[in-house]
């Protein structure tokens, strides 16, 4: 069995700055020579209401023994030291629930990789996006404080509100100087061209907004008021700018760039490989733009990239459409850019029994001092 932790968080009563203390967190943890126990005792204690009142995320790490359902794939390359296991961050798109999660975890947990989840509550996408990088702080000290940011990393993004978790984590490692080791970068339904507030899509935009909401725990009400006050402030302008010919206002952006655009002019900061896994009936990220305007340009520059396109499934849906294909193409994907490049499994396991008996010599030695 994988063993699961789930990390939540609840709010304190003081109101220290959330800011100063998160810059103060990771800039400890630079070039993997974090100190874990002062990490420790400066994790945010003080947390405002606001921001982290309902932060969860699922750490779930990798074991030797498994169930049936979780039948590990014997990949190319086998892990012979608890540091070459990657770490997956898998980040989900607006609604999404624990269940979902867990069923994405699961593909890197066969793989042999441990997972970190998450998924931003509905209100950081239209109305508190500013503060995800203070998300994306705790969830690097979490990672840190279980010994697991020197790992090899991949990102599995859902979406572009995965997307956005994914740019608040890169815009924190910018900032604060940390140097995650990335192997890999798998992009599900996104990046999404910047959003244009027509008449259907700000429509489909009221509805989306108000199932998740729900699914973040509001009632009916709440759910229903905190709906059309975001239509108030940011749908309906939005689709008055549009019938003007205006480009759209967006909240949801961070210094500037929605996580889709963000993602799109990537190319010279990041030279890790990429899986794109999208349909011909997306509604919300039509696979024109994404051919023509990201993946036309990283060919280009000659990046190293993937696609895997099917003509039926739509948004986020193509795990379950296309649940054998899928988990064939992600772990390919480890295979290739990763997995390949380790010892064979023969090799892995002459390296495990040498360590065993150098520790058996050692203990040996241990014995025969202490018999003297």
């Amino acid at each position: 069995m994988s063993a699961a932790v789930i990390c939540s968080l609840r709010p304190a009563s003081a109101s220290a700055s959330l800011l100063r203390q998160s810059k103060a967190m990771l800039a400890l943890v630079s070039a993997r020579h974090a100190s874990t126990d002062r990490l420790r005792e400066l994790e945010v204690k003080d947390d405002p209401a606001k921001i982290l009142r309902d932060f969860k995320c699922n750490l779930t790490r990798h074991t030797s023994s498994t169930s049936a359902a979780e039948k590990v794939e014997r990949l190319t390359g086998a892990i012979s030291r608890e540091r070459e296991r990657p770490l997956v961050f898998v980040f989900g798109w607006a609604g999404a629930t624990e269940k979902n999660m867990d069923k994405y975890s699961e593909i890197y947990r066969r793989a042999g990789c441990d997972t970190m989840a998450y998924f931003l509550p509905t209100r950081f996408i239209m109305s508190a996006t500013s503060s995800v990088p203070h998300i994306a702080r705790r969830l690097m000290v979490i990672a840190d404080r279980e010994g697991l940011l020197s790992r090899p990393i991949f990102f599995h993004d859902l979406s572009d509100t995965g997307l956005m978790v994914y740019q608040a984590v890169n815009k924190v490692c910018r900032e604060d100087g940390v140097n995650l080791d990335v192997r890999g970068h798998i992009m599900d339904s996104c990046p999404g061209p910047r959003p244009k507030a027509t008449l259907p899509r700000t429509i489909v935009f009221a509805i989306v907004n108000w199932i998740s909401a729900k699914r973040d725990g509001m009632g009916l009400w709440d759910a229903t008021k905190y709906t059309a006050s975001i239509v108030h402030s940011h749908a309906w302008p939005n689709y008055s700018r549009y019938r003007k010919g205006l480009p759209s206002v967006l909240p949801s952006s961070m210094d500037g760039l929605w996580s889709g655009e963000y993602v799109a002019r990537e190319e010279r900061e990041a030279r890790w490989p990429e899986l794109f896994l999208y349909s011909k009936s997306d509604f919300y990220l039509p696979y024109q733009h994404l051919e023509k305007e990201v993946l036309a340009r990283r060919k280009a520059l000659g990046r190293d990239f993937r696609t895997v396109r099917w003509e039926k499934s739509s948004h986020v849906e193509h795990l379950r459409k296309h649940t054998k294909e899928y988990v064939g193409a992600v772990h390919n994907f480890l295979e290739e850019v990763y997995f390949s490049k380790l010892p064979s499994s023969d090799s892995a396991e002459e390296v495990f029994e040498a360590e065993v008996e150098e520790e058996d010599s050692r203990e040996d030695a241990k014995r025969v001092a202490v018999a003297k």
